[in-house]
Formats: structure tokens, C-alpha cells, sequence
């Protein structure tokens, strides 16, 4: 399993190791890649999950061992599409309604960029109320590049699966950067974001929806 999995020390304080805090009945971390797909999507009744370490020195409950990044690309080039059990019009509705926040405060040119885009909600609130030049979008679920393509209308476009990889997108080109329900899902959120800074350009604005703007972890983000 060690090529699918990552060993880290605290991300905090970057002590090793530390004290037990919790393991479900099968740790993931005792398990293949296979065997964890099935968990990986949806809501089980059993759950696994990667056993929690302490830290002595912050305190903090991190994973020592956790996926690595292709295996994260992997595993979610098998799901379904992010809202897929919600219906169509109520997603399409609440974007749109997200798209209207930024655009009482954004620039809508420039090149557009997005991390995560799903089916293309944003994309296609993008062609239709903006005027962005090239519009580069990072999804890692092949499944629906096809229909991001549409999104685009035929406007230039490039899509690519690995999204920690920006360097194809020319730095200060960049008008609006969104991030739909993703930032809380990467592994090193920091680093993306330094990544989104050197492409957006003079006055260009990143716009991210988190999965719960009251929580403490969109404050910590």
C-alpha cells in the first residue's frame, strides 16, 4: 500500500509520531487503494478512516499516514459528480446565485480559472456574463470533461485532471479564480493558494465557496 499513501509529521508544529487519539475497526492505512474505493464515495455504515496520532507538541489530532496525491486523483476520477443527488435546477440556481456575489464585486475579464468546476455551473455563468479570454479548468473526474467542454461554448479552453499543478496557466493572466466546495478538500490548501496568487492579475479577484460559511473550519481556512 506504501505508494498510495503519504507519512507526515504534524502539519502544525512538525513534530513526529505522537499519542493514539482514535482508529476505526479497519484503519485505512492497513488497507489497498482497492479496498478503499468503496469507502471512499457515499455513506457507509461501516467506517474506516486513517488512524489519528496526538501531537505532543501542539496537541493537535492529525493522520500521520494519509493518500497520496495521485492516489487523491485517482480516487476521484471515480465519482460522480459532486451534487449528483440534488436536483439539477437547484444546483444550477444556487451557483448562479454564488456567480451573482462575485459579480457585483469582480472584474469579469481577463482569463478565467477554476479549481473543481464539477459539471460546469460556474463555467457556464463564466461565457454567459463575462468576456474571459481563456477559460482553465482543473478537474481530476474525467467523466465529465465532456461536459465542461460544452460549458465553454467554444471559447478556448484547456481542462486537466492534476489540480496541484497550475504552471500551464501564464502568471498575471488570471481576472477571476473560483473555488467551489474544494479548498477544504485539498491537502496542502496553502500552497494552492499561493499557486492562484502568481496568476491572477493587477485586480484580480479569488472567489471561494466553502461547504459551511459558519463553521470554524472556513475561519481556520
Amino acid at each position: 500500500t506504501a505508494p498510495h499513501f503519504q507519512f507526515r509529521p504534524c502539519p502544525i508544529c512538525g513534530l513526529p509520531g505522537g499519542d493514539f487519539h482514535a482508529a476505526s475497526n479497519r484503519p485505512a492505512e492497513g488497507m489497498t487503494l482497492d479496498m478503499l474505493r468503496p469507502f471512499w464515495a457515499g455513506l457507509d455504515k461501516e467506517k474506516v478512516f486513517f488512524t489519528y496520532l496526538r501531537c505532543a507538541g501542539c496537541d493537535l489530532a492529525y493522520n500521520p499516514t494519509y493518500f497520496t496525491a495521485p492516489a487523491l486523483t485517482a480516487l476521484y476520477a471515480d465519482l460522480a459528480p459532486n451534487m449528483d443527488m440534488v436536483p439539477t435546477d437547484l444546483v444550477a440556481a444556487t451557483q448562479a446565485g454564488y456567480f451573482d456575489a462575485i459579480a457585483a464585486a469582480a472584474e469579469l475579464t481577463g482569463d478565467y480559472l477554476e479549481i473543481g468546476p464539477d459539471i460546469g455551473y460556474m463555467v457556464r455563468e463564466a461565457v454567459q456574463r463575462g468576456t474571459f479570454g481563456h477559460y482553465w479548468l482543473y478537474e481530476p473526474n474525467f467523466a465529465v470533461h465532456d461536459l465542461l467542454a460544452a460549458a465553454v461554448d467554444g471559447r478556448p479552453v484547456t481542462l486537466a485532471s492534476d489540480m496541484n499543478d497550475l504552471s500551464a496557466v501564464p502568471d498575471s493572466s488570471v481576472g477571476l479564480a473560483v473555488m467551489v466546495h474544494v479548498l477544504d478538500h485539498l491537502i496542502e490548501p496553502l500552497a494552492m493558494v499561493r499557486q492562484i496568487r502568481r496568476k491572477l492579475r493587477p485586480g484580480g479577484m479569488l472567489a471561494i465557496v466553502t461547504h459551511n460559511e459558519a463553521s470554524m473550519l472556513r475561519r481556520v481556512l
